[in-house]
């Protein structure tokens, strides 16, 4: 099961937010709780703005400190979507340190159709494992992603479906602000924090026809880690229109702990645009990384290049294909 606790991706600018004397009839939190997620089943399209930053360590191997944005299109209560996503991150390593900063298109159609466009990916100093020439064969063009595909660009940043009704059933209430006005709307508002018994029951139940949770190891790795966070829920509809998370020691994949904050803002619910397909996308193998460059046989200079590889060149070749 791809469930993707780390949403780190989102965020938004919060304007226009005080607190009013409402019409509205106000109830319990548990009871707005249980009416958010029994409207996400309703809920078949939004539009998202979702900005954050992780700062992330591994020991003494690297860190990263990346803010990000994401501008997108949630449909089919999120089993399609469609985001830009902008980052800008400084990475240190024992070697470098390295500015990386990227714009990355993605569309998903279904969970075995997913499309990606690197519309610019610049690092400075030069990293050997970004080098401009793979980079340039890449970029700018619309790739389809091979089915049940590893690539990071689906496994880590893609929002889970499951994210809006997640957010009424694994929290606690530590605060109840009352309900606010926000950009014309009437909205309770909530300070919350994640509850990680309900946690694993929510994806105990979320697992079910797919890959079993383990929740002990699940229990386990989230014995550090602190969630703390803000709702913003609809008086009228029970819709989410935002969320908040600062999220500490939430341990990665690769090894090591990441702080995260995030936000994101929700509208044009059951209104979104819909999702368009891009035309004459190509089907993605690593193969497209070592096919040789385009020559322009018209150009007598490319009689007098070099192209005999020596032994490391190949092997390090070799490693890179190794790693798909």
């Amino acid at each position: 099961m791809r469930f993707r606790l780390f949403v780190a991706i989102f965020s938004s600018v919060l304007t226009g937010c005080s607190t009013t004397s409402s019409a509205v009839q106000p109830l319990s939190s548990d009871v707005v709780l249980a009416k958010a997620a029994k409207a996400t089943h309703t809920l078949e399209s939004a539009k998202y703005i979702l900005t954050g930053n992780i700062n992330a360590k591994n020991s003494d191997l690297w860190s990263t400190d990346a803010t990000m944005r994401m501008d997108g299109i949630l449909h089919d209560a999120g089993e399609q979507m469609r985001f830009q996503l902008d980052t800008d991150a400084v990475v240190q390593t024992p070697e470098d340190d390295y500015e990386l900063d990227a714009t990355l298109e993605v569309v998903v159609a279904s969970k075995d159709e997913v499309y990606m466009n690197l519309h610019s990916l610049v690092v400075q100093p030069p990293n050997p494992l970004l080098r401009p020439d793979l980079v340039g064969k890449l970029a700018s063009k619309w790739w389809l992603l091979p089915q049940n595909d590893s690539l990071p660009v689906t496994s880590q940043v893609t929002p889970d479906p499951r994210l809006l009704q997640a957010q009424s059933q694994v929290v606690r209430i530590t605060k109840d602000n009352g309900i606010i006005e926000m950009n014309g709307s009437q909205l309770y508002h909530y300070n919350v924090e994640l509850d990680k018994e309900k946690l694993l029951a929510y994806l105990q139940k979320a697992s079910l026809g797919d890959a079993a949770v383990d929740t002990v190891q699940l229990s386990r790795s989230l014995e550090g880690v602190t969630a703390k966070g803000e709702l913003w829920i609809d008086a009228e509809t029970y819709y989410v229109h935002k969320l908040q998370w600062n999220i500490k020691e939430y341990p990665i994949q690769v090894g090591g702990m990441a702080d995260i904050q995030f936000t994101v803002t929700f509208t044009d619910h059951n209104n979104a645009p819909d999702i368009l397909l891009p035309l004459n996308a190509k089907e993605f193998s690593p193969y497209e990384l070592l096919s040789p460059p385009e020559l322009d046989f018209t150009n007598d200079s490319i009689l007098d290049t070099n192209l005999d590889l020596d032994d490391e060149a190949i092997n390090s070749l070799l490693r890179s294909m190794d790693s798909y």
